[in-house]
């Protein structure tokens, strides 16, 4: 009977080798989030490509100006020229 041939490294080297990068569960966690932004990404531009934005056409505000008042609003015998006019004049 043949004598089994010893191997270059021995047993307790071979078990010393660190285990391959894609074994490790924190890995595929950490790939994971940009993983989804790049799916989240090719939704988002198919969802642009199937429904585009409608396209608004408004017509310019018309501003209306009114004729001065006939009676401008009274002022508190304490105004002073530079304050601020309120709607009720006061």
């Amino acid at each position: 009977m043949p004598e089994p041939v010893p191997s270059a490294t021995p047993t307790s080297e071979r078990s010393a080798q660190p285990a391959p990068w894609w074994s490790f569960g924190m890995v595929w966690f950490m790939l994971s989030g940009p993983a989804l932004v790049v799916v989240a990404g090719f939704a988002t531009l198919a969802i642009c490509i199937k429904y585009p934005d409608v396209e608004l056409h408004e017509t310019p505000a018309v501003v209306v100006t009114r004729a001065p008042a006939a009676n401008p609003p009274a002022q508190s015998a304490t105004w002073q020229p530079g304050e601020a006019a309120t709607i009720s004049g006061h």
